[in-house]
């Protein structure tokens, strides 16, 4: 078991924007399409291992999970290309992500 796994997530700042799936957000209080901002997916995939931890359960090591928000960084009206990836491994993805990047941005 790790004791003080590292999971800080950095960002790129306040999201500013109403997603403009909003209105799908606002039909649906709690779903598993949807992601809260406080919600985690908790580090410990067993409950021995979180027991282990002796800590309340909001203070348990987790990750950010992935979904729609209600409030975005980026500004929809301006973007123009976004890049999703699914999991798994996929060697040079990291490459491909850079190179769409590059040219989407003239460099």
């Amino acid at each position: 078991m790790i004791d003080s796994p590292d999971l800080v997530v950095n960002t790129l700042g306040a999201s500013a924007f109403d997603s403009p799936l909003g209105e799908l957000l606002n039909q649906h209080e709690q779903s598993e399409h949807y992601v809260e901002e406080s919600d985690r997916v908790l580090f410990d995939d067993t409950l021995s291992a979180a027991a282990g931890r002796n800590s309340p359960p909001g203070e348990l090591p987790g990750f950010e999970p992935a979904g729609p928000r209600r409030k975005i960084f980026f500004d929809p009206a301006k973007t123009r290309a976004g890049i999703v990836t699914c999991g798994g491994l996929c060697p040079g993805q990291n490459d491909v992500i850079r190179g769409v990047t590059l040219e989407l941005l003239g460099r």
